[in-house]
């Protein structure tokens, strides 16, 4: 029997729907950070502002562990292609922009939307943010 998990640097890559899953949790795990700061600092928040405390956690979360909470539940991480190491804390910021995209306006929502649809046409399964940012989502829980 032939495996036909696709691999890319001897990992196994992670699933479409799995980093769907893992972005559902982190979504959650976003909103209740940025309700947590705004309890903190009750002054004007405006959507650009909300998204500071979510790209901080991605950020940090990516350029320190390799994974978000969401990832870390459904075991993917993220690392530099070539590398098992978590991105650079520069890829790392790079690859959390996209938290930004449906800011941009008239083509924001399009853009986000499209950013997870390149994975469909990407024979390494990559999200243009992870194009941009020279990354890899892979399983964690496989060995090599």
């Amino acid at each position: 029997m032939t495996d036909t998990t696709p691999h890319v640097d001897r990992r196994v890559i992670a699933p479409r729907f799995t980093r769907f899953g893992a972005w559902l949790l982190d979504i959650l795990v976003c909103a209740m950070l940025v309700s947590g700061v705004q309890r903190v600092f009750p002054f004007f928040w405006d959507e650009p502002a909300n998204l500071v405390p979510a790209f901080a956690y991605l950020c940090a979360a990516h350029a320190c562990f390799g994974r978000t909470l969401g990832k870390w539940v459904v075991g993917l991480k993220v690392v530099g292609r070539g590398t098992d190491r978590p991105p650079s804390p520069w890829a790392a910021a790079l690859r959390s922009l996209w938290v930004f995209l449906p800011l941009i306006p008239v083509v924001g929502q399009f853009l986000a939307v499209a950013d997870w649809l390149w994975s469909f046409f990407d024979e390494e399964k990559r999200c243009l943010h992870d194009r941009l940012a020279g990354t890899l989502v892979v399983n964690a829980r496989v060995k090599d």
